[in-house]
């Protein structure tokens, strides 16, 4: 298992489409340039407003990778497009590849913390945490999580349990 700096510092890699290729290239070359192919086709409906057509070339990255890195990046992309429940609905499909997969809880996290759906964000993000996830980058999202529905008690405890450590966020 990575360490919780380790884990931060991957998740913050893929933001991009260039981070998000490399991170595939470590398992599969062909399929790193796949996921740029796709991405250009995906730009050439973006570019000429075509957000639902952009959706739709999107959403084949999943067909190239499996990774939850990918599964939250598509899922982003949706919801930039306009495709709320897209969103939601490929990144739960990600969470059903493996239930027990922490980044993949995250993931599920990091997209209803976009769509602005704090309490089911939370939910996710702590699901993250008992499978182990202890990356400082949840702890502190999930910390907002609270404070934008009004915890100020679990606003300020989860991102002090990043300071304590794997352990200490791990007891979650």
């Amino acid at each position: 298992m990575e360490s919780a700096e380790e884990e931060d510092r991957s998740w913050q890699d893929v933001d991009g489409i260039e981070g998000l290729a490399r991170l595939v290239a470590r398992q599969d070359a062909e399929g790193a340039q796949l996921l740029n192919e796709c991405w250009e086709e995906v730009t050439r409906f973006e570019d000429v407003g075509l957000c639902s057509e952009a959706a739709y070339e999107c959403r084949g990255m999943l067909e190239i990778s499996e990774l939850p890195q990918v599964y939250r990046f598509v899922a982003l992309e949706h919801v930039v497009f306009g495709e709320r429940e897209g969103a939601v609905r490929i990144a739960q499909e990600g969470v059903e590849i493996d239930p027990q997969d922490a980044a993949r809880r995250r993931a599920l996290g990091d997209v209803y913390f976009e769509l602005e759906r704090y309490a089911e964000a939370a939910d996710a993000y702590r699901k993250a945490v008992k499978l182990g996830c202890c990356a400082t980058g949840l702890l502190l999202s999930l910390g907002s999580c609270h404070e934008r529905f009004g915890d100020h008690t679990g606003a300020a405890e989860w991102p002090a349990r990043a300071d304590d450590g794997p352990r200490a966020a791990a007891r979650a």
